[in-house]
């Protein structure tokens, strides 16, 4: 249903190109003020954004598969911040944690509450009795704009209720430099692997790590640690990851490289890709 799916939800509005994949208009906030937030329609399991296409493929996969398997419904996993952003405006949302915290609190909340929501009416779809565990996918909290002070008053008692809707959050995901608020994003209960990504600092990050931590899933960066890497570049990056681990007594982690683009030619692209992966067992194996 595509990465802004939970955006038109939410009544953001939405275009298709011939050749990509649907695309929320994120020039066209659509909730500014709590007057906006107050006549925001909810969202309609049914019939909101780009449900109506979820649910055609949805019975068609169903029609197709008959007995054989169960067919299940895509989960929302956006978190309720990066929606907020985009619904409000970047500018005007962040501005707001300043100027008009009761709005971007109301916001927060409302956008919490829809999503559990969703996932009820997800439950009875597809004949579930339970709510799974959940993730939490957001890249738009970065360091860039948001310290630890704004972590815990803005963004955390709202991952906090997920994860005890969800009873887990599976996966916590950001593209952003984290590093800034690790401690703060560490101590919230119940995540089973979170992620850390090449634009953080693993150096920052793991000094507030502790036995109870969750699995941690480092990602290197893209380029500089594989597509644009020299062979001794991988090695030392490798290397250096794995004794960082070591040195803090990170129990249980994963090393892995993704959003790779396309950078040289396909051929190319993937001679790195398999060299990354000849260099990483070997270092792993040395140690």
């Amino acid at each position: 249903l595509h990465t802004a799916c939970e955006m038109t939800l939410c009544g953001m509005p939405y275009h298709y190109d011939p050749d990509k994949d649907p695309v929320a208009d994120l020039n066209v906030p659509v909730c500014r003020n709590m007057n906006e937030l107050e006549h925001l329609a909810m969202i309609d399991f049914e019939l909101s954004g780009r449900m109506p296409g979820g649910h055609k493929i949805f019975n068609g996969m169903k029609e197709l598969a008959g007995d054989s398997m169960q067919v299940l419904f895509p989960e929302w996993t956006r978190g309720p911040f990066g929606i907020a952003l985009h619904l409000a405006g970047y500018q005007n949302l962040l501005m707001s944690m300043i100027q008009n915290p009761e709005f971007f609190h109301a916001l927060r909340q409302r956008i919490t509450d829809e999503r559990k929501n969703y996932f009820r009416s997800r439950a009875k779809l597809i004949g579930e009795t339970f709510i799974p565990p959940g993730s939490s996918f957001n890249d738009d909290i970065d360091a860039n704009f948001i310290g630890p002070e704004h972590f815990n008053t803005f963004i955390r008692p709202y991952e906090e209720q997920l994860a005890l809707f969800h009873d887990r959050i599976s996966y916590w995901h950001s593209c952003g430099n984290t590093a800034i608020f690790a401690k703060e994003l560490l101590s919230i209960d119940r995540i089973d692997v979170l992620d850390i990504s090449g634009f953080t600092d693993l150096a920052k990050v793991l000094p507030e790590t502790t036995s109870e931590s969750p699995r941690l899933d480092i990602r290197l960066h893209p380029l500089d640690d594989l597509q644009n890497a020299t062979p001794e570049r991988m090695e030392a990056r490798l290397r250096q990851v794995i004794d960082l681990c070591r040195k803090y007594d990170v129990k249980s982690m994963s090393i892995r490289v993704s959003g790779l683009n396309p950078w040289k030619s396909t051929e190319a692209d993937f001679e790195q890709i398999r060299r990354w992966i000849s260099i990483a067992r070997r270092v792993i194996d040395s140690k």
